[in-house]
């Protein structure tokens, strides 16, 4: 199979759970023989199949929409862009395409699959400064990490038919680690973000004296605190650092989409305090693998460590029911449940209908290579340019879209569409089509 992975950011230069999910997802495909190449926007240097040639709507940490020009040169060079590196593949994946020009989707003959694991689908449309008109309709199947983010995509798009997919866990990067004596060393990692609740833990930590605390992430600055220390470590790395803490913290205030770090905790074998909000609800049991507590309360949380320190009964109980929950969310059974998608995206059986309404076509009738007029007319359509004057140009060189009146000739002045005129060096009378 020979897939093509689109995606806003991919590491080095993204830190998220997202981020790390897709490169795991390349490392495992490839491993399975599979060529799988990337194509996402500019950062890092590009190496050996990963393509950072995309432009998007992001800058200086904020959302933009520039001049209809330069919106125009971004659109038209990422449509390219994805149209050359999909040149030749067997399917098309959409990642994290939060933010990037959503015409790109239409603009492949390729079979796609969307993977989902946040909250694209609702908020990409928003912010796109390109083209309208996204439809999820155009995308052969759907994947989605958590219920959490279904429900919330069903919002912008009720009746959208997604299989959910969560992602899991590697055990040999997070091999099980042996208990350890406790020295109040807490751990918060990941992206460095207020949505994170990280606030949240430096307040828990003036009601913890004897703790310290790590955050083992990148992102915003974070204010100095004499037991905090800030240090990022490589993704190789990071079940040393699960190792050295005695309990991990996971204080999220938004609706998490998944949540990888407890589970990475969980696998190693330390504690996890959370408050399970969004995705990270569907697997965080509290009492059985996690102390859960409410977002944005310190004090619950700081209490909640507490009741670890003095109790190693609970910690045990806690990790027993931990390693149980991380098993059974392996990266192994997402690898490969990714990859039966990815080699038959049209999966078992569809619905009549897309999100929006219209018929979803027959996989025979669609796939790239058929001859019949009808997919022909279809891949036609969903590879079309959109904008103004694409339909008016679409029918003035269509074999079938004869003008059923004089046009102007080429080249020459176009009259009002209120009222006709003699076009200039012509002595017949034309109007503006339609």
């Amino acid at each position: 199979m020979r897939a093509l992975f689109v995606t806003n950011r991919y590491p080095p230069d993204g830190f998220g759970g997202y981020e790390r999910v897709a490169a795991s997802a390349v490392g495992w495909l490839r491993g399975r023989g599979h060529e799988v190449r990337v194509l996402t926007t500019a950062g890092a240097p590009s190496s050996a199949g990963v393509a950072r040639e995309l432009e998007w709507w992001w800058r200086d940490g904020a959302w933009v929409r520039p001049g209809w020009r330069e919106r125009r040169r971004i659109v038209r060079r990422d449509v390219a862009a994805v149209r050359e590196h999909a040149d030749g593949c067997d399917v098309v994946a959409w990642w994290a395409m939060g933010g990037l020009p959503l015409a790109v989707i239409g603009a492949v003959e390729a079979r796609s699959v969307g993977v989902v694991h946040d909250g694209w689908l609702v908020y990409g449309p928003e912010v796109d400064a390109g083209p309208r008109g996204f439809d999820p309709g155009r995308v052969a199947r759907w994947l989605v990490n958590s219920r959490a983010v279904l429900e919330r995509a069903r919002e912008a798009w009720p009746g959208l038919e997604a299989e959910v997919l969560s992602p899991g866990v590697d055990a040999e990067a997070f091999p099980a680690r042996p208990a350890r004596l406790w020295r109040w060393r807490l751990l918060c990692a990941g992206r460095i973000a207020p949505e994170k609740g990280v606030d949240v833990a430096l307040r828990a930590l003036d009601e913890l004296p004897d703790a310290s605390l790590r955050l083992a992430g990148r992102g915003e600055p974070v204010p100095a605190h004499p037991r905090v220390e800030v240090r990022e470590s490589a993704p190789e790395k990071m079940g040393e650092v699960y190792a050295a803490a005695d309990c991990v913290l996971f204080p999220v205030v938004w609706p998490e989409p998944w949540g990888l770090v407890p589970l990475e905790a969980m696998s190693v074998g330390r504690p996890v305090v959370a408050t399970g909000t969004g995705g990270s609800a569907e697997y965080l049991r509290d009492g059985v693998n996690a102390l859960l507590v409410p977002p944005g309360d310190a004090e619950a949380l700081a209490a909640a460590v507490r009741r670890l320190a003095e109790d190693p009964a609970l910690r045990e109980r806690l990790v027993t029911g931990g390693r149980e929950t991380a098993a059974r969310h392996s990266q192994r059974a997402f690898g490969g449940r990714l990859e039966s998608v990815l080699v038959r995206p049209w999966g078992a059986r569809w619905p009549r209908t897309s999100a929006s309404g219209w018929r979803r076509p027959s996989p025979s009738s669609c796939a790239p290579g058929a001859t019949s007029r009808s997919s022909t007319a279809r891949w036609r359509r969903a590879s079309a340019p959109t904008g103004r004057g694409a339909a008016r140009r679409r029918r003035a060189t269509s074999p079938r879209a004869a003008p059923s009146r004089p046009s102007c000739a080429a080249g020459r002045e176009r009259a009002p569409r209120s009222r006709p005129t003699r076009s200039r060096g012509s002595g017949r009378r034309c109007a503006r089509t339609p």
